[in-house]
């Protein structure tokens, strides 16, 4: 056989650098979907924590609502009480 200075490669060489070429793009999707689901797993805890914070503010502004307006009778009260006190 005469070499014309061209390189050859053989099977087995072009089949190593396939199954590496393989290998890196599989091992990419692996990395790429594990951080997908990562992610929508951070997500999904994301807004179950806002949810509850959510309730929780709620629930303070709603007892926050009930101090305003017993607030707001008292004022009344002193309002009239002012009213009926003499001047002094």
């Amino acid at each position: 056989m005469r070499h014309n200075r061209d390189m050859h490669m053989s099977v087995e060489m072009i089949t190593i650098v396939l199954v590496a070429v393989s290998f890196v793009i599989v091992l990419n999707g692996i990395i790429f979907a594990g951080l997908a689901w990562f992610l929508r797993r951070m997500n999904e805890r994301f807004d179950k924590a806002d949810e509850l914070m959510d309730e929780r503010f709620k629930k303070i502004h709603q007892r926050f609502d009930k101090l305003d307006q017993r607030f707001d009778e008292l004022d009344q009260g002193f309002d009239e009480l002012s009213y009926k006190l003499p001047a002094i």
